[in-house]
């Protein structure tokens, strides 16, 4: 028992966030309210989450940026044009909210996050995160300009300088920092450590969601069928993407880091760009929330038996090393 709770902590957690976070949302407001304390937590992940990579590794993957651009493609490309089809099923508010939850970045922190985890390719998520994130100011708007036939207005430099300081500062001055050999011997010796506090951090994030949700009274009005519906298309549309990525990298015979990177980074979606869209469009932030969950629920689940998988491997070519007497 406390091999599975130390094993699946991060599913656990989770439950314990999302329950606790509406039980105490009212005592819990003032820190969801603060943007400072949301910026800071995003801050300190992406700058842990960057410390231990190489920099090296960041230069190989802008050199062969394959798998980066195909879990690209998959994020802002395919991913929307899906959920565009399937969102018909859905009233409009919730139609709204799925639709920009498929449209948002990646994740900024979370894909690398599991990645590392599951002993895959860091460097993807990172690259697919600045792309995605990046280009958002131009992607998101134009997407649900055909979509929902509303223009979204987006201040397109205020969010460039946005996050430029939220995204790319944090990880170029841990790169920065890395380039002293004791500071990356530092970090590489704790990668479980920093994993443990980056996951600490999207935990917060999710408590954060869930008490701005419960403030909003978002889901009172809708009918429980339709949340149910939208739920279990988030589930499929994330699962897809997410088998989807694996199989292909697996067909141009990439690397199963590359396949674990291509997968996570191709199907996860931010949340924190997601709440800010769905409002100015008028949409239920509950489908941004869920999808966001959703996402963590699977692939956690997942990770843990990549990880389990790669450990059983291991071992196995451990018992079929020669002795040192035998050889």
């Amino acid at each position: 028992m406390r091999e599975k709770l130390r094993t699946h902590w991060f599913i656990v957690s989770l439950l314990i966030v999302l329950v606790g976070s509406r039980l105490f949302g009212d005592w819990l407001a003032p820190i969801a309210e603060a943007d400072g304390l949301r910026t800071a937590i995003v801050l300190v992940v992406l700058f842990l989450m960057a410390l231990p990579v190489p920099l090296k590794r960041i230069g190989e993957s802008l050199v062969r940026p394959w798998p980066s651009l195909l879990a690209i493609a998959l994020n802002i490309g395919l991913l929307p044009l899906i959920a565009w089809g399937v969102s018909q099923w859905l009233d409009a508010e919730l139609r709204i909210g799925l639709l920009v939850a498929s449209v948002i970045p990646t994740t900024l922190a979370s894909a690398a996050v599991m990645a590392r985890r599951a002993q895959g390719s860091d460097t993807i998520p990172i690259l697919v995160t600045l792309a995605t994130t990046g280009t958002c100011f131009l992607v998101a708007p134009a997407w649900l300009y055909v979509m929902i036939s509303k223009s979204v207005t987006i201040n397109g430099p205020k969010m460039a300088m946005d996050l430029a300081f939220t995204v790319v500062m944090p990880i170029a001055l841990a790169q920065l920092l890395a380039l002293d050999r004791r500071v990356f011997d530092f970090a590489t010796a704790r990668k479980e450590t920093l994993g443990f506090l980056c996951q600490c951090g999207i935990l917060t994030m999710v408590a954060i969601g869930s008490i701005r949700m419960g403030q909003g009274g978002e889901g009172e009005g809708t009918r429980w069928d339709q949340i149910a519906i939208m739920i279990a298309i988030a589930a499929v549309l994330h699962s897809f993407i997410l088998g989807l990525g694996w199989w292909m990298a697996g067909l141009f015979r990439w690397s199963r880091e590359d396949q674990i990177g291509v997968s996570l980074a191709g199907s996860q979606k931010t949340l924190l760009i997601g709440l800010k869209i769905a409002v100015d469009c008028g949409g239920s932030i509950v489908p941004i929330l869920m999808y966001h969950l959703v996402q963590l629920f699977i692939d956690a689940a997942l990770v843990e038996r990549w990880r389990g998988a790669e450990k059983t491997k291991m071992l196995e070519a451990d018992r079929r090393e020669p002795t040192g007497e035998a050889r």
